[in-house]
């Protein structure tokens, strides 16, 4: 009796919540609709805006409890995030919602996946580029959805020209610029227009594309486009040698950016400053603009902690599916309760001399059930292993784009001292020129400071704690390869602790202050004295090592 009454009242209790439940949730939907139209709307004109309506659209979301809305909400962020250059964080949101998208809803997975591709575009990942845009396609393709094929055209046509493959890179994009021009969205029209401009051949023709795209952005209100439209004009007239065309235009889009907050288009926009100043000779200028970009580049390209977010991503879904595998077992144990309350039940009720065949029955079809279930419990060890074998792959990966990491701060460094030294020669030439017409006293004092500049210059030590820099992060490298190779110079070593980290042959010259004919020979001698054949290469062998 008391569990007929508290069925009723459990009755009662949902269908009175059904009543209100449908009213709040369609307001809740509306009040995240709004806000994540604001986000869009603010995206590109206000990023900052764009953040804080994202957030308040997850917290409504996430009280209305429908996962399409969560996504969509995530997927605003992510995107406002990364027009602020905080590509971490935009990369922790599409993650997010991609785990929380419902399987069924192909339209809205495909959104996900090619806002990621585009994530991988900027952090320079190709190949992880072209797996999520492929996938994206795919759903599109399957949706017939036009303007999301466009999207997909477009991001391989950026991944294209990311990787200098120009010729492919361009047919994409005018496919997708085909597409949205049918379409008549002229937003999307004027992002493949500034994608063309990015692109060397041609520039009289990629500037009257990317005056079009000037244009539309205008129109449209759309700084953040406005800004990276500037910049890809100023690359063009570098192209075509009009260096103070360009610097006007950089000088444009740099105010732009700036009151944007856009980390990503002040960084290209430092890029391209120090390509027009170091052509027009003002190497001072160059290099300010280079020391700018480096230091924007430590704050934006924290590809350790986009890793680490990966790595996270994997943890949540291994964990997950612990979870689930222990509430299967959880539920199996209640299930054997239940059939077992059930045999006791129909033992009470039942006659004896079918007492025997029934104990029978029970015990097959137990038999039968926890073999189904050893078997689903297998299948999801074995999906745990899959995951865990991931997660190393993963740490393996990191470990690789830490190497890159160090390699691009050596070579930078490396750059800069070999740039100020040449800026010190010059010094002391145009000095010695002044000689001839200089006063004697005149005279000697320019000696004098010729000479202070060449006692500082014998004095600097930044190359050697470059080397220094070097042999810390390959020292166990090193001890592995002196115990197969006790007889190598330490020069051999420190060539060999260079090629492991895919230094290039020009690259190890400006590191070593040697010409790349003298690198080659000290190659050819370390290959003949570790034995290795012609075409087995150095650098897989240190690799392996």
């Amino acid at each position: 009796m008391k569990g007929y009454i508290l069925f009723v009242f459990t009755f009662l209790l949902l269908f009175s919540a059904r009543g209100e439940e449908p009213g709040q949730k369609e307001l809740l939907k509306k009040e995240v609709d709004e806000y994540i139209r604001r986000a869009h709307q603010s995206t590109y004109a206000d990023p900052v805006k764009a953040v804080s309506y994202s957030n308040t659209a997850i917290l409504k979301a996430e009280l209305s409890g429908d996962a399409n809305l969560i996504c969509l909400s995530l997927l605003a962020l992510g995107r406002s995030y990364i027009n602020l250059g905080s590509f971490d964080m935009g990369f922790e949101a599409f993650y997010n919602a991609l785990d929380k998208c419902p399987a069924d809803n192909k339209g809205l997975l495909a959104e996900i996946h090619v806002n990621i591709s585009y994530l991988y575009i900027s952090l320079g990942d190709v190949k992880k580029a072209f797996q999520f845009v492929d996938k994206g396609l795919e759903y599109f393709w399957e949706l017939q959805d036009s303007s999301g094929i466009a999207r997909c055209y477009n991001a391989k046509g950026l991944a294209y020209e990311r990787s200098e493959n120009n010729p492919k890179a361009e047919e994409c994009f005018k496919y997708a610029l085909k597409i949205n021009r049918e379409l008549n969205d002229s937003k999307n029209v004027a992002a493949n227009l500034n994608n063309l401009g990015l692109l060397e051949e041609n520039p009289d023709e990629k500037i009257k594309w990317l005056e079009e795209a000037v244009q539309i952005n205008r129109s449209l209100g759309a700084n953040w486009s406005l800004a990276e439209n500037y910049n890809n004009l100023a690359t063009q007239y570098f192209n075509k040698r009009d260096y103070n065309k360009a610097l006007e235009w950089l000088q444009n889009a740099f105010i732009l950016a700036n009151n944007l907050s856009a980390k990503e288009l002040i960084c290209d926009n430092y890029r391209y400053q120090t390509w027009v100043y170091n052509a027009l000779g003002n190497y001072k200028k160059a290099y300010e603009c280079m020391q700018s970009l480096y230091e924007i580049e430590k704050v934006m390209l924290s590809e350790r902690k986009i890793r680490e977010i990966e790595l996270n991503v994997a943890d949540r879904r291994f964990k997950s599916q612990q979870q689930e595998l222990n509430l299967k077992q959880k539920e199996l144990k209640i299930k054997g309760l239940q059939r077992d309350m059930s045999v006791m039940l129909a033992i009470g009720l039942g006659i004896l001399l079918c007492l025997s065949f029934v104990v029978w029955r029970v015990r097959q079809r137990r038999k039968l059930i926890l073999l189904e279930a050893t078997q689903k419990i297998e299948a999801q060890q074995k999906e745990m292993m899959q995951l865990q074998l991931e997660k190393t792959e993963k740490e393996r990966e990191n470990v690789q784009i830490e190497l890159e990491h160090s390699k691009k701060e050596l070579t930078n460094f490396a750059c800069y001292v070999r740039s100020k030294n040449e800026l010190i020669e010059k010094i002391k030439s145009m000095i010695k020129e002044s000689y001839k017409e200089a006063k004697p006293d005149v005279k000697a004092q320019l000696k004098t400071i010729n000479a202070f500049i060449t006692q500082y210059q014998n004095k600097e030590d930044n190359l050697g704690s470059l080397i220094t820099e070097i042999d810390r992060i390959n020292a166990e490298f090193v001890v592995r390869l002196t115990e197969a190779h006790p007889d190598l110079s330490k020069n051999e070593k420190q060539l060999a602790s260079l090629l492991r980290i895919d230094f290039t042959t020009k690259e190890i010259a400006l590191l070593v202050g040697s010409t790349p004919k003298t690198v080659n020979m000290a190659r050819y001698r370390l290959r003949k004295k570790l034995g290795l054949e012609t075409d087995e290469g150095l650098n897989e062998y240190m690799k392996k090592m």
